[in-house]
């Protein structure tokens, strides 16, 4: 962690965002894939992709046509039949970090926003023996950074927001989404993409690898 004040003592429970943090994505999306396709900016679509591909268990046949029909996008199908699922991988960090925190007796959950039709990447890369329970956004009905998301799983695994610590690349879903329910959170930046640096250093708390995180519960156990 490079800046920022931490409360590493009181960790109990730390929560993991999936893509981008605990598996590495080969591609974009779909949310990507669909931007591209339709050639309508992100941004405009968000509040779509939330309602139709990431709180709700439709199926992708189901979620693109519903979305197609809103913005008057004229061949749905050709976006179905020419989807491919990225192709993931871990991130080498990741089985050390889960094992060391495991063998520390701290709790693992994951906490994605996730479309139904992308799940998948936690058991079919074995990571499932290490996560006490795994939170997609399409079963809670919300998205981070709603904070209805984070209060469903805190509630879930039942112990104080700040015995929970939240880890995930996004600064807006996953560090203030987790900072505005009172978890404590740590921004992950595996290429030092942020904008929140000044002169090299991080104004929030901040890791480059998940290698770093270890060093914090190491903290909390002394």
């Amino acid at each position: 962690m490079e800046n920022g004040k931490m409360n590493s003592s009181s960790i109990k429970v730390i929560s993991f965002d999936i893509g981008n943090t605990l598996i590495q994505l080969g591609k974009g999306g779909f949310c990507e894939e669909f931007c591209i396709k339709t050639g309508i900016q992100r941004d405009i679509l968000r509040p779509l992709f939330i309602e139709y591909f990431l709180t709700k268990k439709y199926s992708i046949d189901d979620a693109v046509y519903k979305v197609c029909s809103i913005i008057g996008y004229k061949d749905p199908q050709k976006i179905i039949s020419e989807f491919q699922p990225a192709p993931i991988f871990l991130f080498e960090d990741t089985i050390p970090t889960l094992e060391q925190l495991t063998s520390e007796g701290i709790t693992i959950v994951a906490t994605s926003n996730c479309t139904p039709w992308e799940a998948g990447g936690i058991e079919e890369l074995g990571l499932n023996q290490y996560l006490k329970e795994v939170f997609y956004s399409y079963n809670i009905g919300t998205a981070k950074p709603n904070p209805a998301n984070f209060h469903y799983v805190q509630k879930a695994i039942g112990v104080s927001s700040k015995n929970i610590l939240h880890v995930g690349d996004n600064y807006i879903a996953d560090f203030k989404g987790a900072i505005a329910v009172g978890w404590q959170a740590v921004l992950l930046d595996r290429n030092s993409k942020s904008i929140l640096y000044e002169n090299g250093v991080s104004k929030i708390p901040t890791i480059r690898s998940l290698k770093e995180l270890l060093n914090i519960v190491r903290q909390s156990m002394h």
